[in-house]
């Protein structure tokens, strides 16, 4: 039976919000069992486990159980030791507030099919990735787990080689969080990784790399994906709801001005984007003006954010340049509100020359 949970139906119930994982667990009133409870800094028996060597020998001895590793940073740092270490099947799950479990360079994950919940892990690997995917790799986070890089790192958490596949799902307010010399994902060319991303989860900035193929699968309008992804050559797929993209700032307040350029999030099958104007009320007829710039691609689809102004289909209309001039215009009639907010969406014609009004609306 424990098999049959650690796997596509706790996968789903991450997503969910609803697993084991999401119960509080006190190391002490569990002695026995597949628990076995990492305490640095603490007294060894019972249970409880001073070294990452001694819990890891001890839940591998019963790997066939689907063991947990209660990580307990009460009396010291948690720190997964230089090493090769098979956690397939296994959970590492945090116990008490949301503790750091600190990856040593030279710590490594191998195995597949595991879990991580309720704690944050950080990676200082500096000589090579802590997940090396060779061939397919299931990782899932629950109950607001974070995988992230430190600044002192120069290595992905997970390097996706060519031939390899990693699939790694987020469940309700999970993170992805790393910095451009160390990404959290990294692909080689030939090697893949999706992200499945639930309810309030975050992709955040340079947490992607890599020339191998990204994709993202957005489940609710909820998550966030950063536009910064530094380290990309090549796309990232978009997949899920059209109102599951990502939001990507304006700054400048009206008038003429530039479309960022093209990013790299965009691909097929539905290429579509959110870009956010001014947060100021755009009262009066007035007309925006958004050349494009950074080689947009036929059908690409943008999505224009209002605040503080509530549109829809009868006040606000997209005109173009014309024919070899793909610039978007936004018209917004007299009668907008001051509060609210509303959309324009607008899309690219087969041949890239110029826009043509998908829809408007309030939101």
């Amino acid at each position: 039976m424990n098999n049959l949970w650690n796997g596509p139906i706790r996968t789903l119930a991450a997503l969910l919000g609803d697993s084991p994982g999401a119960q509080a667990y006190n190391a002490n009133a569990v002695p026995t069992g597949v628990f076995f409870t990492y305490q640095p800094g603490g007294t060894a028996g019972a249970g409880i486990y001073t070294t990452w060597a001694a819990v890891y020998a001890a839940a591998a001895a019963v790997a066939y159980l689907c063991p947990t590793i209660v990580v307990d940073a009460s009396r010291g740092t948690p720190t997964v030791t230089a090493g090769t270490w098979d956690i397939s099947n296994m959970t590492i799950l945090g116990n008490g507030a949301f503790p750091t479990l600190e990856i040593a360079d030279g710590g490594h994950f191998t195995g597949d099919g595991y879990w991580f919940s309720n704690l944050e892990l950080n990676s200082k690997a500096t000589s090579a990735a802590v997940v090396t995917v060779s061939t397919s790799v299931l990782v899932t986070l629950e109950n607001g787990a974070i995988i992230g890089t430190d600044a002192t790192s120069t290595k992905p958490f997970f390097s996706s080689a060519a031939g390899g596949s990693l699939l790694l799902t987020m469940g309700i307010q999970g993170e992805l969080a790393g910095f451009a010399a160390a990404p959290v994902i990294s692909t080689a060319a030939g090697g893949t990784a999706q992200v499945v991303a639930g309810q309030f989860s975050v992709i955040s900035a340079n947490a992607l790399s890599g020339s191998g193929v990204i994709t993202v699968d957005l489940l609710d309008a909820s998550v966030t994906l950063s536009a910064t992804q530094t380290g990309l050559s090549n796309e990232v797929v978009l997949q899920g709801p059209t109102n599951a993209k990502p939001a990507l700032s304006l700054s400048a307040a009206g008038g003429a001005q530039a479309l960022p350029a093209r990013p790299t999030v965009l691909a097929a099958p539905t290429p579509s984007w959110f870009l956010a104007t001014p947060s100021g009320n755009q009262a009066g007829a007035t007309t925006y003006t958004l050349q494009v710039a950074g080689a947009y691609q036929p059908l690409d689809i943008v999505r224009i954010l209002f605040t503080k102004t509530q549109l829809n289909g009868a006040n606000v209309n997209v005109v173009d340049g014309g024919a070899g001039t793909p610039t978007l215009g936004i018209i917004i009639a007299a009668n907008v509100g001051a509060s609210g907010s509303g959309f324009v969406d607008a899309q690219l014609n087969a041949a890239g020359t110029h826009w043509t009004l998908l829809g408007a609306g309030s939101q």
